[in-house]
């Protein structure tokens, strides 16, 4: 409970704090499995670690091999690492930033006299006000600072809109250093041009050692050392003109990876120098490439060149299969076959924005980009479309700044936001498909840096009936959380994480954390300290809970080479034990009774089989919608029957007596479940209202009528002459119950303290009270005169209830009875 605590004020800092001001310094790109969707190559990309940074600058590093890319870096030939390797250098016609999270960015300048635009357009003409450079669809801005900026490797991109306050800084064409909203920076150190370290206040969270002056032998993340080795591999490089030549050039690649006292994952390439196998223990993805004559390289160069000569021959640095798919290429579509043999098609078209997917079980969705240059949406998504041409889900976006402004699902029901002059979100409103105007929902009151200050519920009227008070400190962070009810305070360390949360009770959670910001204890309210210790490679071995010196408990874990638990042992010495395949799924479970637990999988990875600590079966068939059959030890079969669509239609179940079951599913044109047939006339009807929420279940003479507030809430429930309705506080507590059926009626109440707990219901007469301690526990609950004591233990356990019934005496005074 201390932990669930704790995360959800983790949750609510970081959903005000980090959503708007955290990069995501992750590379991503459009691909089907490993190909690229883009161009013709694929990539293989290995996460070493996270730098625990300050939270909005938790920085991956990657290392990604791509096929198409022919030349060598501080991580040998075609491999690089986007995160420790950006740059900014003038190319052509403006400065091309190559950002750390691998996008590349174009920025031309805004007072540029040789280039004059003929058609004037305003998102343009927005973006060239003021001085430096400009990129029309992006979030950023470029400055130089030297009026000969053609030859500068000094820059300094700002964000603006929803980068606003950050700010990268590059000096000799290499990134120098990373401001956030916050103030706080990453510095970028370097040595004879190679990055050697990235700190923060001091602390260097990633370290690169040399072994030959060029190449790194290893990072270090977190304290985390990886050893990186290389060796020299035969390259085959094919011509770029129809009058080029063969290239055979000898190269450094990367051969492994090894993460302290892990297996090291070891990296292999075939003849041409293309990586073809990645493997660590008993697990290797290998992979099978298509490779080009030179001949054949130069067809495609002529095809490219003359319309009129086509080329269907294989293109080298495409993949054709891997351990998961076999690949086949035809344009820009690319066909991935599993080894079941279905197949799933993916078609990107750049140009006119639309994107297919048709996966596995054959489900098609079409995703629609805005194409449109003259917009700051340019790029994002217009609407997704189902195989039934429904549109799932379509937005809308604000021209100029690029937020969103709606949402509309399927239904047809709107979610609208509005922006205040500075671009910040102040409104939310709904709209469902029957209503004329849209209605509010949520309003937001923002500090000069666009920081939340109040976050209100509203109703109808638009009037606050609910509000969220929040407080900041210097670096932005939420300090303070005041509901109206309760109040919580959050505590920081010098880097932005949580150490301390305290509630409305003046009662604590504690964590520390290490110099790298990993935790290695935190405290409850009751003083007990759980401690965390790790391996060499950073994971958690043991995990022991101590009031003082006393232990309490502990955990320890253990891990096989490639850092998937094998083992737990607790603290009375009992061990359960995993044995893992080559994929790391757990097939075996020994228990500390020695009794044990198999599990078998298909070639998709789908659990098939488990055989139980009795040693009875449980078996599982699979479809291409999901779970197909179950068959339980008993002989018990459940049969799952889908549509073409993937939508459950028919559940059958049959045993050894041969007592068949079947119940039959059918849905709206919203996939929403409005009738279940159980067979001999046995129906269930359903109905529901525009946004989803059930309004009706009918079945046989039986009846459920809902209905709900302005909020969603149930307020009614009738089944047939049986109607209950609800009544709540602006907090959501229910406050008051009302049953009746024909002439009888029954009222409950409930009444809250000013901390949100409950602290009485009257029931028809009879009245239960509610007693709190300091610590906020339950002391005692009194009914109808009864008093039932709780006791607790240090670490707040409950561990007894005491009954103290009142008697009267022969004087009529009430004395209590102890039980």
């Amino acid at each position: 409970m201390i932990k669930k605590i704790f995360l959800i004020f983790t949750m609510v800092l970081f959903s005000f704090v980090l959503k708007s001001e955290s990069l995501n310094f992750l590379a991503n790109s459009m691909s089907a499995g490993k190909a690229s969707l883009a161009e013709n190559s694929y990539q293989v990309k290995q996460l070493l670690d996270t730098a625990n940074f300050s939270p909005e600058m938790r920085l991956p590093v990657q290392l990604i091999y791509d096929s198409q890319r022919e030349k060598s870096g501080l991580f040998g030939y075609a491999w690089y690492s986007p995160q420790l390797e950006s740059a900014a250098y003038y190319d052509k016609d403006g400065v091309l930033w190559t950002t750390p999270w691998g996008e590349k960015i174009k920025f031309f300048p805004k007072k540029d006299s040789k280039r004059k635009d003929e058609i004037k357009i305003e998102l343009w003409e927005e973006a060239k006000k003021g001085f430096g450079f400009y990129s029309p669809h992006a979030d950023w801005e470029a400055d130089c600072g030297s009026r000969n900026y053609q030859k500068s490797g000094n820059w300094i991109f700002s964000g603006k809109r929803s980068k606003k306050g950050w700010t990268f800084v590059y000096r000799n064409y290499r990134l120098s250093s990373v401001t956030a909203p916050s103030g706080r920076i990453l510095q970028f150190a370097y040595y004879q041009k190679r990055l050697t370290g990235i700190s923060q206040d001091g602390v260097e969270f990633v370290q690169l050692s040399y072994s030959d002056g060029q190449k790194v032998s290893a990072i270090t993340i977190n304290g985390v050392e990886h050893q990186l080795k290389y060796k020299g591999i035969k390259l085959y490089i094919l011509p770029k003109t129809e009058q080029g030549k063969l290239l055979t050039p000898t190269r450094p690649a990367l051969e492994s990876i090894r993460r302290a006292d892990l297996t090291p994952v070891v990296f292999g390439y075939d003849r041409c120098g293309l990586l073809n196998s990645v493997k660590q223990g008993m697990f290797e993805d290998k992979m099978l490439l298509e490779h080009q004559s030179v001949q054949q390289k130069i067809s495609q160069i002529a095809a490219l060149r003359n319309r009129k000569l086509k080329y269907s021959g294989p293109i080298h640095g495409r993949i054709a299969s891997d351990n998961l798919y076999k690949y086949t290429y035809n344009g820009n579509v690319v066909t991935l076959t599993d080894k079941l043999n279905r197949q799933a098609v993916y078609n990107y078209d750049s140009n006119s924005g639309i994107f297919t997917i048709t996966d596995f079980s054959g489900k098609r969705n079409t995703i629609y980009y805005f194409m449109r240059f003259d917009v700051a949406y340019m790029g994002k998504v217009r609407k997704i479309v189902d195989a039934r041409g429904r549109d799932v889900a379509n937005y809308r976006y604000d021209k100029l700044s690029g937020n969103i402004v709606r949402v509309r699902d399927m239904a047809g029901n709107d979610i609208n936001y509005e922006y205040d002059e500075d671009d910040d979100l102040y409104l939310i409103t709904r709209r469902s498909a029957e209503q004329e105007n849209p209605e509010p929902v949520v309003e937001f009151a923002r500090d000069s840096f666009g920081q939340p200050l109040e976050i209100s519920k509203l109703n109808a009227e638009g009037k606050a009936i609910q509000t969220t008070k929040l407080e900041y400190d210097d670096y932005r962070q939420v300090i303070k959380i005041d509901n109206g009810q309760t109040t919580n305070t959050i505590t920081y360390n010098d880097y932005g994480y949580p150490v301390a949360v305290e509630n409305t009770f003046g009662q604590t959670v504690e964590r520390k954390l290490d110099k790298y910001n990993r935790m290695i204890s935190s405290t409850d309210f009751y003083g007990v300290k759980t401690f965390y210790t790790y391996t060499p490679s950073g994971l958690v071995s043991k995990i022991e809970r101590k009031d003082g010196e006393r232990l309490i408990n502990s955990l320890i874990i253990q891990y096989n080479g490639s850092g998937q638990p094998i083992s737990y042992t607790d603290h009375t010495g009992k061990t359960k034990k995993f044995e893992r395949d080559a994929f790391g799924r757990i097939i075996k479970e020994r228990f500390p009774d020695n009794t044990e637990v198999a599990y078998t999988y298909n070639a998709l990875g789908q659990l098939t089989t488990v055989l139980d600590q009795n040693r009875h079966t449980i078996k599982f068939d699979w479809n291409k919608f999901g779970l197909d059959a179950k068959t339980t030890p008993a002989g018990q079969l459940t049969d799952y029957v889908h549509d073409k669509y993937g939508l459950l239609a028919r559940v059958d179940s049959k045993d050894k007596t041969n007592n068949d079951r079947s119940v039959k599913y059918e849905y709206d044109k919203y996939d929403r479940l409005v009738k279940l047939d159980y067979g001999n006339g046995d129906i269930e009807q359903r109905t529901y209202d525009n946004w989803g929420k059930l309004l009706t279940i009918r079945r046989g003479n039986k009846s459920v009528l809902l209905e709900y507030d302005y909020w969603g809430r149930i307020i009614k429930r009738q089944e047939n002459n049986l109607v209950n309705t609800f009544a709540y506080n602006h907090w959501g507590q229910r406050i008051r119950r009302t049953l009746q059926k024909d002439n009888v009626k029954l009222t409950e109440k409930r009444s809250y303290d000013k901390f949100g707990r409950l602290y009485k219901i009257v029931s028809n007469g009879k009245t239960i009270k509610y007693e709190y301690n300091d610590n906020n526990q339950l002391t005692c609950q009194i009914v109808d005169g009864t008093r039932i004591e709780h006791k607790y233990n240090k670490y707040g356990q409950l561990i007894g209830k005491k009954m103290i019934k009142p008697i009267i005496n022969a004087s009529g005074t009430k004395e209590n009875n102890q039980k």
